[in-house]
């Protein structure tokens, strides 16, 4: 009798454990359904055509007004390239590697360029890292061609190439955006959003998406409408979609515009970040005092003299003046 009761408990108990598992089996992919369909991506819907033109129209014009009113200039500034030393989610390390000391002047069409590169070095065990220059560049430049020479120590080359390109980082209207909107457009994909933010002063906010074959890309801007339209933040973040049999991606799942759930794409998220002070150069002329671009290394602006629609000698804007 005992022997028939301890074989019902065991069978009993047995029946208990595979409902107990079949029960958790099913709650897990109950829960996997719901957290696939919270995290779904989907493409946005763009602002509708009219709006569109209208907001394109009313933003052109205003960088219009703001670019009119540069003729001509002379900016001296920085650039530090750092490099990241430690990676933490909350706060990166970075160490300061490059600096280049820039004279960039230009009239109309005519730019020229005086790039000191330095490096930085530590001479000993216990001193103090110092900045030793390393190059000089010199570049001259307009509409139809650009040519320069570089220095590193035994006299000037021919080159046309700089550190990094001209018309990118050491061009400081990069750092502005003076691009225009539908510059914006082709680049960043269509607007699905804008509005005028208010935190400590309104600002305009513009939110562009563009899906690929293989990625997915927000960028956010904000505006002063107050200081010239220069930008004050640009916030870019790129999610790729995983890579899975073969080495291939599933490209037809982007370019279908099928709903993406979060457990196809990358864990990672690249993350470009712009931050801009913007400072009154000239009356009614703003231009960016300081500028920080962080995406895994650090680029940091720094203008420290800045005079607008004055007149610049030809030669100052010549390789060889006295050619």
């Amino acid at each position: 009798m005992l022997k028939k009761f301890l074989i019902f408990a065991i069978c009993i108990g047995i029946c208990f454990i595979i409902f107990f598992f079949y029960q958790q089996v099913g709650n897990r992919s109950e829960h996997k359904e719901t957290a696939s369909h919270v995290y779904d991506y989907q493409p946005s819907t763009g602002l509708p055509p009219q709006e569109t033109q209208m907001f394109l129209k009313h933003f052109n014009s205003k960088v219009a007004a703001r670019e009119a009113k540069l003729k001509s200039g002379v900016i001296e500034f920085s650039i530090t390239k750092s490099r990241e030393q430690s990676s933490s989610a909350k706060s990166p390390v970075y160490k300061e590697r490059l600096k280049w000391d820039i004279t960039y002047r230009f009239s109309g069409q005519q730019r020229f360029y005086k790039i000191v590169e330095r490096v930085r070095v530590k001479p000993g065990w216990f001193r103090r890292a110092i900045w030793k220059e390393s190059k000089r560049y010199e570049f001259q430049e307009d509409s139809d061609y650009r040519y320069g020479r570089v220095n590193r120590g035994d006299g000037w080359q021919w080159t046309s190439r700089a550190p990094l390109e001209l018309g990118d980082y050491y061009n400081p209207f990069y750092w502005a955006w003076n691009s225009n909107l539908t510059q914006m457009v082709q680049m960043f994909g269509p607007i699905i959003e804008t509005r005028s933010t208010v935190g400590d002063k309104l600002h305009d906010y513009i939110k562009f998406e563009r899906w690929g074959t293989d990625k997915i890309e927000i960028t956010e801007f904000w505006f002063d409408p107050w200081k010239d339209y220069r930008t004050t933040r640009i916030l870019q973040q790129t999610r790729y979609i995983r890579y899975i049999k073969r080495g291939t991606t599933d490209r037809t799942l982007l370019s279908s515009g099928a709903p993406i759930t979060t457990e196809k794409l990358s864990p990672q998220m690249r993350q470009i970040n712009y931050t801009y002070q913007l400072a009154q150069f000239a009356p009614d002329i703003w231009f960016p005092q300081t500028a920080t671009f962080l995406t895994g290394r650090k680029l940091e602006l720094q203008v420290h003299s800045a005079s607008f629609n004055t007149p610049i000698l030809v030669k100052d804007l010549q390789l060889f003046p006295d050619r």
